[in-house]
């Protein structure tokens, strides 16, 4: 789906405005081809191959909103700023133009109106990040954050 590729654009541009010298913010699109359980089950497989999980949980969607504002607008920004008014309108709505475009009739923004399942990881070289699905119709997305990393 195009609004994930340029949602992962738009997180790769966060990642260099906050200075993180690593690939850990990103947006994958990732089709329904089993149960959303199976799904993650596969990523977490993945990740404790190349690192360890920290923490797997269902979080409702004010935990992951507020993620986004300590790892992302925090680190922009002190204070609340126009610019950081822009980021927020502009992440939020991201998913919202993903469910528009998934079920026009569907929820208004899925990022919002439903629970998420929350990983917690830490890397084969020490960087740690979360990440959190957001379903669709026929689709997850999973999103990535760095939470701390190193040169």
């Amino acid at each position: 789906m195009p609004t994930v590729i340029e949602f992962d654009g738009f997180l790769n541009a966060i990642r260099c405005v906050i200075d993180c010298p690593r690939r850990l913010f990103t947006a994958r699109f990732l089709e329904m081809d089993a149960s959303v359980k199976d799904i993650i089950q596969r990523d977490i497989e993945y990740i404790q191959d190349v690192g360890q999980i920290l923490e797997n949980e269902t979080v409702q969607n004010k935990v992951v909103y507020n993620l986004i504002v300590e790892y992302v607008y925090k680190k922009i920004s002190e204070s609340k700023t126009r610019a950081t008014d822009n980021l927020d309108w502009n992440l939020v709505e991201y998913f919202g133009l993903m469910s528009t475009a998934d079920e026009e009739s569907g929820p208004w923004n899925r990022l919002l109106s439903q629970d998420h399942q929350l990983i917690r990881f830490v890397d084969n070289e020490g960087c740690e990040s979360i990440m959190f699905y957001v379903e669709f119709s026929d689709f997850l997305v999973a999103v990535q954050l760095g939470v701390s990393w190193h040169d």
